[in-house]
């Protein structure tokens, strides 16, 4: 009867071992085949698992190989805030560019403006007596603009004084078109009259500068 009992006990023992193996081979299997995820949640607790929360997921975990060995370290945050630092030195790398290609072509522009300077003039004086006469030509070319600008305007005056006729009015807007052209040569004239003498400063000091 001992022995019956003692046969029977191994049995049962041999039995949940070979239950608890087979499980065992399963879940390793079935973790094998879907992978096997390691993850700490929001309290610290370390989870092995075949799939990630979605949550987790967002962070950093770990895929395992089939002998539960680190394969492959997950991180979409890193991932994302290292994407984001290669965008921003790829921006302020373009903008350095930006800046370089800006620096170059001033250098140029300077270079080719020297250049023309040292070229055209033989001293100070013929810069000098370049500028004045171009000045004193546009001063003059103002003058005579203005001039005709205001004979035209008492020639409107005297029309509209007088009775209106069709050709009395076909002249006044004649006459008004062409004040509108005088106007606009006027202001143009003032603009480059004060680019002119901008540039003659300018140019003045540099020559200057380079010719001492």
């Amino acid at each position: 009867m001992k022995i019956k009992t003692h046969s029977l006990l191994t049995t049962a023992i041999s039995t949940a071992l070979f239950t608890s193996l087979v499980t065992s081979l399963v879940l390793t299997t079935s973790f094998a085949s879907a992978g096997l995820y390691r993850w700490v949640d929001d309290k610290g607790e370390v989870h092995f698992s075949d799939k990630v929360p979605v949550a987790a997921s967002k962070k950093a975990h770990t895929k395992l190989d089939k002998s539960g060995i680190s394969q492959k370290e997950l991180d979409p945050e890193a991932k994302i805030a290292l994407q984001k630092k290669h965008e921003l030195a790829a921006l302020e790398k373009a903008e350095e560019d930006r800046i370089n290609k800006i620096i170059r072509i001033k250098r140029a522009e300077v270079r080719k403006r020297d250049q023309y300077l040292l070229f055209t003039y033989e001293n100070k004086g013929e810069l000098v007596t370049s500028f004045e006469t171009k000045i004193k030509m546009l001063k003059g070319n103002t003058a005579i603009l203005s001039a005709h600008n205001e004979r035209l305007k008492n020639k409107i005056s005297k029309l509209k004084s007088k009775i209106q006729s069709k050709e009395s009015e076909l002249k006044i807007v004649n006459i008004t078109q062409t004040i509108e052209q005088y106007k606009k040569a006027l202001d143009d004239n003032k603009q480059e009259l004060a680019s002119l003498k901008t540039n003659y400063k300018i140019d003045l000091v540099r020559y200057t500068e380079l010719t001492q």
